[in-house]
């Protein structure tokens, strides 16, 4: 096994995923009620009252960008006094630019639904390889690309937000050294709203590829050549093992860290340390926290550094050349004892190991040990059969909950928002997007798993935030008036009407009549043989 790669568990060497092309299945089923106005409470516990929970389409939707995105929603009268608001203040601004005084009241009202057309496109290019079953949802679809409505706010829409839209005054931060100034207070608004949710105390550091080929962001943009996604922006995350993003910090080189403060001694830290111990900085319940990162990040002066000054455990694969000068013995020698054998040396309460499986891998630790020594079963060619194999309790520790930033990756991937466009930094609010999305989604699954309840798939819950958002701003509906009490059995003014036309018996089944009550204004049977104009009036 290479240094720097992540232990392969007995269940990723075994199997592997098939998607399978199958036809859309509908079946007559009516689409849900989707509640504008829902919202979810805040509780500090990992498990939250059911009234917190996420319960229906409603408050999953509510709950994916109000409370993630912090777009929160308001009273009919306050949004339509904070629109007209910002409607005079955007002519005030505009109203010397021909083309922006016809498009600023336009603008304010379709931002945020124009949002959901680039949502629903990462599911509509998905359809041939997903099995959907509700009617609804190709109903939706249907009418969200076929609406009257949405053609216009959809076209029009989409190219004024990729326009007009801007993050941040440009005017404003002159002299900055934040070279991601542009789209600073929309991460600023995503990492706060991320710090709220409820951690568990296994995190993972990793990092991320926000995918962009073009060359307006000059030296923003990296080269990874191990990723998926080589050209891009990188952004180094903090997440729980169940794959919830808690914390980002974006890369700039030099600038990076311009806004955090850090001693002389994390100061001297490599690039790497420093993420982590920026990162770890905001993790609210340290002493019971224990880090997992790989071997970009770690060396023997972190492992010290943050259980000296955070009190923050850690686990993790390592460099041969950042263990603290540990002698361990050499890779050929270890392979010479067959796999399963390792060596391994302490010092100052951390552990070094050496642990060969297919080849050598090297962790350091102060979290966990080896034992118990546990067996995992591994493919052997001379045998051609699964063999048992001793495994250090370390090992499966970093096997079970480093890939928490990988399941976001993945999650993000599925459905991506698609955000091509000469802004340079369009990506990246692709990604808070689809961040937004996934962590929502994880949260609402977990809830779900608290009540016992089957979580709706990751497709469906996009979707029905992207409905959610699409009667932002439409008209309330308005108030009829209350019925009256019912009138069938008052036994007044009930007088038989003979119509030309006819019409059903409101009682029998297949009676046709050309009588109908006056009052009621229903049609009921008059004959001999059918009296259903008295049987309607008596209960």
């Amino acid at each position: 096994m290479e240094e720097g790669e992540k232990v392969k568990s007995p269940e990723a060497c075994d199997k592997t995923e098939e998607v399978k092309m199958e036809e859309i299945k509908l079946e007559d089923q009516s689409p849900p009620v989707l509640e504008e106005n829902s919202s979810t409470s805040e509780t500090d516990d990992t498990k939250p009252s059911e009234e917190s929970l996420s319960g229906n389409l409603a408050a999953t939707s509510s709950y994916a960008l109000d409370e993630l995105m912090d777009i929160g929603t308001v009273d009919q009268e306050e949004q339509e006094a904070q629109i007209k608001e910002e409607e005079n203040t955007m002519d005030a601004n505009i109203s010397h630019s021909p083309v922006l005084s016809n498009t600023g009241k336009t603008l304010i009202r379709i931002i945020k639904p124009t949002c959901t057309l680039p949502m629903s496109w990462g599911i509509q290019s998905k359809l041939t390889l997903v099995r959907l079953r509700i009617s609804w949802l190709c109903y939706f679809l249907w009418e969200f690309s076929t609406s009257r409505q949405w053609k216009i706010t959809g076209n029009l829409g989409d190219s004024l937000l990729r326009r007009y839209i801007h993050y941040n005054d440009n005017q404003q931060c002159d002299g900055s050294p934040d070279r991601f100034y542009k789209i600073r207070p929309l991460f600023e608004m995503l990492l706060k709203e991320c710090l709220f949710i409820p951690s568990t105390y296994k995190r993972s550091v990793d990092e991320v590829m926000v995918s962009y080929k073009g060359t307006r962001a000059g030296s923003l943009r990296q080269y990874v050549a191990n990723k998926p996604e080589k050209w891009g922006f990188k952004v180094f995350c903090r997440a729980s093992s169940s794959g919830i993003i808690h914390d980002l910090l974006v890369y700039q080189g030099p600038y990076t860290f311009f806004s955090v403060d850090l001693s002389e001694e994390e100061q001297e830290l490599p690039l790497g340390s420093k993420v982590v111990t920026t990162l770890c900085k905001t993790i609210s319940q340290p002493r019971i926290s224990v880090v997992f990162c790989d071997n970009y990040f770690i060396s023997f002066d972190l492992v010290l550094s943050l259980h000296a000054n955070l009190g923050i455990k850690y686990i993790g694969t390592v460099r041969s050349n950042r263990i603290g000068g540990a002698h361990l013995i050499e890779d050929k020698e270890l392979m010479k004892r067959g796999r399963g054998a390792l060596d391994y040396k302490s010092t100052e309460g951390v552990l070094a190991v050496k642990w060969y499986d297919n080849k050598c891998v090297t962790l350091l630790s102060n979290a966990c040990g080896i034992m118990p020594l546990t067996r995992v079963q591994r493919w052997s060619k001379d045998a051609k059969a699964k063999i048992a194999v001793q495994c250090p309790s370390l090992i499966a520790a970093y096997n079970q909950h480093m890939g928490g930033i990988d399941l976001s990756n993945m999650l993000v991937h599925l459905y991506k928002t698609p955000a091509k466009s000469q802004r340079w930094y369009f990506p990246l609010f692709g990604y808070a997007l689809d961040l937004c999305i996934s962590n929502s989604w994880l949260v609402y699954k977990r809830d779900c798993d608290l009540l016992n309840e089957k979580p709706m798939p990751l497709k469906m819950f996009r979707l029905a935030v992207t409905h959610s958002l699409k009667q932002v701003n439409k008209p309330a509906p308005r108030v009829g008036r209350p019925s009256s009490a019912n009138i069938r059995y008052d036994n007044y003014g009930h007088w038989p009407l003979h119509t030309y036309n006819r019409g059903w018996c409101s009682l029998c089944p297949k009676g046709v009549s050309r009588w109908k009550c006056e009052k009621c204004n229903v049609f009921l049977c008059l004959i001999g043989e059918r009296e259903c104009f008295v049987a309607y009036h008596q209960k």
